[in-house]
């Protein structure tokens, strides 16, 4: 895996935790907060594997939903888990924190924790079915000739097995 990608996974974990504790700490808004945020890590991470790279929060969540939610790549429900908690943690940490209770919080860390354990299982399974036809398992999604996650031949979302000495196979 990737450097970048398992530092997005680790930070993903870590804000996870964090959640947890600050859920426990009576804190719900942050809570939400962190729990957005190991989403947000969590599609960077799948961003990144297609070479895509984001400065801003709604370009993360709008490119997820093309490159990954529209593919059927992953359920669609995780682009908008991802949508609700962006705007939850929008009200954490710039309105009305009272307005993030211990269900609604709780419920953003279970979809939090669901989607980074989805996310491994897909890499996982696309490193598994590199290393079956031969490859070093290193796995990345094709960005196709115009860079917009498409493949001409095969359609979106296209896993592409990696070999170091041959390269896309």
């Amino acid at each position: 895996m990737d450097e970048d990608v398992a530092r997005l996974f680790r930070l993903a974990q870590d804000s996870i935790r964090g959640a947890r504790v600050l859920l426990k700490e009576k804190l719900p808004g942050q809570a939400a907060s962190r729990a957005y945020y190991a989403m947000f890590y969590v599609a960077q991470a799948l961003l990144l594997l297609k070479g895509l790279t984001f400065s801003k929060h709604g370009a993360v969540i709008s490119r997820f939903g093309k490159e990954f939610s529209k593919t059927k790549l992953f359920n669609p429900i995780y682009h908008r888990d991802l949508i609700d908690g962006f705007e939850d943690r929008h009200i954490a940490d710039y309105g009305r924190t009272e307005d993030i209770d211990h269900d609604k919080a709780s419920q953003h860390i279970k979809h939090a924790d669901a989607f980074l354990r989805e996310a491994k299982k897909f890499l996982r399974e696309a490193s598994k079915r590199a290393r079956r036809v031969g490859c070093d398992g290193r796995v990345s999604l094709s960005l196709g000739s115009r860079g917009r996650g498409e493949d001409e031949e095969a359609g979106a979302g296209k896993v592409r097995l990696m070999n170091q000495k041959h390269g896309a196979i």
